[in-house]
């Protein structure tokens, strides 16, 4: 008898293993008026509806556990239903099912906001701008500071000479000149790029110099730096299409890089004489490619093909830098610029 025992004692552990494993898995802690399912919205995933639900973002585990129609916890779409207990739902072999049925929703087009992100304008033009090359010094430069150093961070007092009065509070920003922006095959420049480096705040005048505090540094400040009122970005840029039929081509890349696609910045060869003003809408085109006539000898031009969309951020008379708002596929050098009137 006792070696009986001892040879279905692995057996009724084995049993004991696989009734474990097929047991469905237990339920949350749920709030007696909690409504089931739940139907997912845009943006919601697995933690934040844990966090929101039960105060315990960790409950994820759970709740993918007793919804097995999501095979990846990081893909939930909205109109998804999450079923927070099991036990609401049809169970077989001790595994949770769900059985769908094909269900038609109609529902508004969802559509990217016409607003342009302030915050993403704001970071690009913290970095580089566009400006008339007659205007390369500002209005005034940074003299020194009182410790003898050439190098200056934020939170330093320096002193600094303006062409114009300031009062205590205003703020100026620092820039660098940078390169010279000249379409391809003329001489005549559209602009210079110039590199913000921070800004700072005048405090107090002595004299003609006036004393200033850096408030933010976006690298190393030096003696001789240039100075400019601070740009004042609109709290929103809708885009919005040109008053006139325009054309012109893309003449920059952003640190003259071979190409450019969504969210980067190029220069375009036409600006406020053009009408452009920030927030002007245009469009990139890229010319069609030389193929053979199958039927005949020559060769054919095939036609030009929309790839972008680009919003005027930073216009000036001949010349403007702009944000790629939408890419199909990359922007060169060369390639041509249009905007419309809306019909």
């Amino acid at each position: 008898m006792n070696q009986l025992r001892l040879l279905l004692l692995p057996l009724i552990i084995l049993l004991a293993g696989v009734a474990a494993a097929v047991e469905p898995p237990a339920a949350l802690q749920l709030k007696p008026d909690l409504q089931q399912p739940y139907i997912v919205k845009k943006g919601d995933t697995l933690w934040d509806i844990a966090d929101h639900f039960f105060r315990d973002p960790h409950q994820w585990l759970k709740i993918w556990e007793h919804n097995l129609t999501i095979t990846n916890p990081d893909l939930i779409y909205p109109g998804n239903k999450i079923w927070f207990d099991g036990r609401k739902q049809a169970t077989s072999g001790g595994l949770t099912t769900v059985r769908p049925h094909p269900q038609v929703r109609f529902k508004p087009v969802e559509r990217d906001s016409a607003v342009l992100d302030r915050q993403l304008v704001l970071g690009v033009l913290a970095r580089q701008d566009l400006i008339a090359p007659q205007a390369v010094h500002g209005v005034g430069y940074v003299l020194g500071a009182r410790d003898g150093r050439l190098h200056f961070g934020v939170h330093d007092q320096l002193y600094i000479r303006l062409d114009k009065p300031a009062a205590a509070g205003d703020l100026f920003d620092l820039y660098r000149p940078g390169e010279t922006i000249t379409p391809p095959g003329s001489a005549q420049p559209v602009g210079m790029l110039i590199l913000h480096l921070g800004q700072l705040q005048v405090e107090s005048k002595s004299g003609d110099i006036y004393r200033a505090k850096v408030v933010r540094a976006f690298q190393e400040i030096d003696r001789g730096d240039f100075l400019r009122p601070a740009r004042v970005t609109a709290s929103s840029i809708t885009p919005a299409p040109p008053a006139h039929r325009v054309q012109g081509r893309v003449i920059y890349i952003r640190d003259n890089a071979a190409e450019a696609g969504q969210n980067q910045v190029v220069a375009i060869d036409i600006g406020t004489a053009d009408g452009m003003r920030q927030g002007t809408e245009l469009q990139v085109f890229q010319q069609g490619r030389e193929v053979a006539d199958p039927k005949g000898d020559a060769t054919v031009r095939l036609p030009s093909e929309r790839i972008a969309t680009l919003v005027v951020i930073s216009p000036q008379q001949r010349g403007s830098l702009a944000l790629v708002t939408q890419s199909a596929t990359s922007i060169n050098v060369g390639d041509e610029v249009r905007g419309a009137p809306a019909r």
